[in-house]
């Protein structure tokens, strides 16, 4: 999966549709930038945004992970497709997964900076006392975020965001919203 290729179709579609990137972060509840992101190759849109994407553009799923039109309605066979749909998933997975494990690493860095401070007995002298209280801070920070992160309720909040997505969605132009094009 050519990431760069998807970002330069995604672009080539928004542009097509006479689409600024902020009228589409709106449109999506993302950010400008997060856009900027995905046309430049950079990331990918979760997958519920990509379904989204291929109901606005009006092309299929496959189309988007290809980064090209389809000649033919289907060009692949649909085994060929939930392929492509794996590599994705998998890609988000991955991306995931480093940004967790980028969570506890600083929580770590925080927390050696905290035990250094203690350990050499300067807990209680300016600037050694905020160096150490940032690192705990900075680690307890990490630890809350990532326990959230891989907790139920980081899912209940990616499921309101979906309903959100959908109600605003439906709302502004049911037509053009009314399921992606797989």
């Amino acid at each position: 999966m050519d990431q760069k290729k998807i970002g330069s179709f995604l672009k080539d579609l928004r542009k097509g549709r006479g689409c600024t990137q902020e009228q589409l972060a709106e449109r999506l509840g993302v950010s400008n930038r997060t856009v900027s992101r995905w046309e430049n190759g950079n990331n990918l849109p979760d997958f519920d945004l990509l379904l989204a994407l291929a109901g606005y553009y009006e092309v299929t799923l496959e189309e988007i992970l290809t980064g090209k039109r389809s000649e033919t309605p289907m060009d692949k066979d649909p085994a060929q497709t939930m392929e492509q749909i794996t590599d994705y998933t998998n890609t988000k997975r991955m991306e995931w997964t480093q940004r967790l494990h980028l969570l506890f690493l600083l929580g770590t860095v925080g927390a050696l900076f905290y035990g250094v401070v203690l350990a050499l007995g300067l807990a209680h002298q300016s600037p050694y006392e905020e160096i150490g209280s940032f690192g705990l801070g900075l680690a307890c920070g990490m630890l809350l975020l990532g326990t959230l992160f891989t907790s139920r309720f980081a899912t209940r909040l990616l499921q309101t965001k979906l309903r959100l997505l959908h109600r605003g969605a439906a709302q502004e132009s049911p037509n053009k919203w009314d399921g992606p094009h797989v």
